[in-house]
């Protein structure tokens, strides 16, 4: 098959991912040009043009890869927008109390402390979904452009720099034929590419294999399960945050559970222990 014309476009900054990092880099950089050219108004130093930021997203709609919750510090995001809450962070509930827990095969140790790293009171419990929708609004306030539904397929260089990325073919069969709505994707040229496609993501992969930026720490991985329980109303508990892990593992083995209580009278519970576990029935 040869090499398919292909339409391209320009842009200053060019993000992968509509993630929680990327959406507030964007939002970030364009406040701080807004910033800038607010003094130069007072200075009559000469603004400069706000850049051109594009941020492509695999997903059908911005938001709908992020199947998380999370307890989040708000210290970031203040920082971001002090005025977050007023402008109508989607926060489910503000932490109240925390816990942490110990398990035995016998029974549950309730911890009459809760160690510094699971001290969440103040934190917010979130949808990450919700909160990336949310973001992607502020971010198109601001004149940021986010295109869904785009996936980048190859990292386009030049030499040693990295000068875009290429969008995903549409319309390929499963012979890897191309079909009758067969449409080539597109070439996005930036002078600056961010990526932030998650863990393992592929345009990252070939980024570390074109430039061999494996390091010398290799990745290291874990495994879970996570659930979202709808319980009665009397066993809900807003404010709520339990953290826990096996016992006497706590103290030789990365391992735990969380369980945290979001709207609607939903639970999110999980658990997580690492790959290298010596008993996986543990």
């Amino acid at each position: 098959m040869t090499e398919p014309e292909r339409e391209s476009m320009e842009v200053d900054i060019l993000y992968v991912g509509a993630g929680p990092a990327t959406l507030a880099s964007a939002y970030h950089l364009m406040k701080q040009v807004e910033a800038h050219n607010e003094a130069c108004e007072k200075t009559g130093e000469a603004p400069i043009e706000p850049p051109t930021i594009l941020v492509i997203e695999k997903a059908a709609g911005i938001g709908d890869h992020q199947l998380s919750g999370a307890v989040m510090n708000p210290r970031a995001m203040k920082e971001l927008m002090p005025d977050f809450v007023e402008q109508g962070f989607p926060t489910e509930y503000v932490v109240e109390k925390d816990y942490f827990w110990l398990f035995t095969r016998k029974g549950t140790i309730k911890s009459p402390i809760t160690p510094p790293m699971f001290k969440k009171r103040g934190y917010h419990v979130i949808s990450l979904s919700n909160v990336v929708k949310w973001l992607g609004e502020k971010c198109e306030e601001v004149g940021i452009e986010i295109y869904p539904g785009f996936a980048g397929a190859e990292i386009l260089t030049e030499g040693d720099r990295v000068v875009g990325v290429r969008t995903g073919d549409m319309g390929i069969g499963r012979d890897g034929k191309p079909k009758t709505n067969y449409q080539p994707g597109m070439d996005i040229i930036a002078k600056c590419t961010i990526l932030g496609e998650g863990v393992r993501g592929s345009m990252t992969k070939q980024l570390i294999d074109r430039f061999e930026m494996h390091g010398q720490n290799p990745d290291t991985y874990e495994t879970g399960i996570k659930e979202i329980w709808r319980v009665k109303p009397e066993k809900h508990q807003p404010g709520r945050v339990v953290h826990g892990s096996m016992f006497p593992d706590f103290f030789g083995q990365i391992n735990g559970m969380w369980l945290y209580d979001m709207k609607d009278n939903l639970v999110s519970f999980g658990y997580v222990t690492p790959l290298s576990s010596e008993n996986p029935n543990n």
